[in-house]
């Protein structure tokens, strides 16, 4: 990496499960490459945002710690690191580093499966638990991953002034899409 510029070998993300990684957070990942280039470096910070399903206020005060000590026990999992998490009632938010050889996709199903799961094996709600269908996922560049961790670490403040839906609406805004062209994929 340099200049906080990160260099990323697009043909190692055509065959994943062909490298051997070893992961070390906070670094960028030089793994050999037979095929193409010598090296491969990677460091993707990642914002992700996971709603309840309907937006329904299922994480209580109770729950909460549990639910965020299971997101990061599903990231680490799928060995990316975890830089913080913290959230609302009906949503959460983490920034992690995406480990080289994991899509985003890969990653997001892993996490909401597995801790939907363990809070409903846990009867830790009266009725059934469910992220919502989707997720938002940014890219966040190194120079700001301290400001993202700061507004994640603020959520409770942030929203004392404005709503998830308004919250939802200004992100969409601040990364140039709109609720339409997210359903629709364009």
């Amino acid at each position: 990496m340099r200049n906080g510029f990160t260099i990323l070998a697009l043909s190692n993300l055509l065959n994943p499960k062909s490298i051997t990684c070893f992961f070390n957070p906070g670094r960028s990942q030089r793994l050999p490459n037979e095929n193409s280039m010598a090296h491969f470096m990677s460091k993707i910070w990642v914002h992700l945002i996971l709603s309840t399903k309907h937006r329904l206020p299922l994480i209580s005060p109770h729950i909460e710690a549990f639910v965020h000590q299971l997101i990061c026990k599903e990231l680490r999992k799928m060995q990316c690191h975890v830089d913080c998490i913290n959230g609302m009632s009906d949503h959460v938010h983490a920034q992690f580093l995406l480990h080289p050889a994991k899509s985003l996709s890969e990653v997001i199903h892993q996490v909401k499966g597995a801790t939907s799961y363990a809070i409903n094996q846990q009867n830790l709600l009266k009725e059934k638990f469910a992220w919502g269908g989707g997720y938002a996922a940014f890219s966040v560049s190194e120079s700001a991953v301290p400001a993202v961790r700061k507004y994640i670490q603020n959520q409770k403040q942030h929203h004392k002034s404005r709503t998830s839906l308004e919250e939802y609406n200004e992100y969409l805004l601040r990364h140039g899409l709109n609720d339409a062209d997210e359903k629709t994929g364009k």
